[in-house]
């Protein structure tokens, strides 16, 4: 019996480094998020523009919106309507970061595409917030035609699916995502990447989890989609996709990631879907698993050189030069 175990051990390793080495991933990068994952997509599209091509964002504000600053994001940026944030104002801050080499150059998104969804029911982050995300885009000169905007879609504070999760119109609960009758994977993916075959079958086999680069509040395992032909070395996508406050794994388990719609777009579109998690650290000031965006791991959270960003983007470079180390799911 022991030997057998060593035999499949040694197969599996052989296995697991083969996918590895045949992993071959385009340079087109997007990528998305709900709530706190929202902003943090956001963030990661102004910092690295020149990489990523392309954001969706539900229930999330604008850029830099908190201003570093708690009491600001549990306000303005969330749920108080009669003190809204103005996006235009913070592309101007966003060009301060860009003249002082922060992020990269804010011309890059003018050829991008976003896709942007605020909830009716959502009491957590209002409509009118969003709104705002909407107006940064407009004034960095995207077009028109390249900002999808689902305004007041009646869900609540969650991603709407066709069929899993709460009842559309909840306004906030576990899981935090609701059935819709509603693919926004779908909808997102195909605003993004242009159109797309009609989605596969989820194969639970094709998850795989990786060490994440260290940083605050960030869980060491981040998971991913890898789809069958990906994993035979044909050319792929690569989209990563950002939880919300209280979705991470140690919370909710591997609810919102199986459960996203994502996985079955991208099993037959070739797309390797990233999933990067942080963790609950009360001691930062992170009680709820938030990703970071309003300055809990250092004022230059929204930047190149936040802590966090910097984290996503190193396994981000392990997928396109297929340095990454994928493990079989336990």
């Amino acid at each position: 019996m022991r030997t057998k175990i060593i035999w499949l051990s040694i197969f599996t390793a052989l296995t697991l480094q083969t996918a590895n080495a045949r992993l071959n991933i385009a340079s087109r990068v997007t990528v998305s998020g709900i709530s706190a994952g929202g902003f943090m997509a956001n963030q990661m599209h102004i910092a690295h523009s020149s990489l990523i091509d392309g954001a969706a964002m539900l229930a999330s504000g604008p850029y830099f919106c908190s201003r570093a600053n708690i009491i600001t994001a549990l306000g303005e940026c969330m749920n108080r309507p009669h003190n809204i944030p103005n996006g235009s104002s913070f592309f101007s801050a966003a060009k301060n970061f860009e003249g002082l080499g922060l992020i990269d150059s804010l011309s890059n998104l003018k050829d991008d595409k976003v896709f942007i969804l605020s909830g009716k029911y959502d009491r957590t982050v209002m409509p009118e917030v969003v709104d705002e995300n909407v107006n940064f885009y407009l004034t960095a000169g995207l077009k028109n035609e390249s900002i999808k905007y689902i305004s007041k879609f009646p869900v609540g504070h969650a991603l709407p699916t066709l069929s899993y999760g709460n009842s559309c119109q909840t306004a906030s609960r576990s899981p935090w995502v609701s059935a819709c009758d509603y693919d926004s994977a779908g909808d997102l993916l195909q605003h993004l990447f242009g159109e797309l075959k009609k989605p596969g079958k989820l194969i639970l086999k094709n998850f795989f989890q990786f060490d994440q680069p260290s940083a605050p509040s960030m869980n060491d395992k981040g998971y991913a989609y890898v789809p069958n032909a990906c994993q035979r070395g044909q050319k792929c996508k690569l989209h990563v996709s950002f939880h919300g406050c209280r979705q991470t794994v140690s919370l909710i388990g591997e609810t919102y990631f199986k459960n996203t719609g994502l996985n079955e777009w991208a099993e037959a579109n070739n797309i390797v879907v990233v999933y990067p998690q942080v963790e609950v650290d009360e001691w930062l000031g992170n009680p709820r698993g938030c990703w970071d965006w309003w300055g809990y791991s250092g004022l230059n959270f929204a930047t190149k050189d936040g802590a966090q960003i910097s984290s996503v983007k190193k396994v981000i470079d392990q997928f396109l030069d297929q340095s990454i180390q994928l493990e079989e799911m336990e």
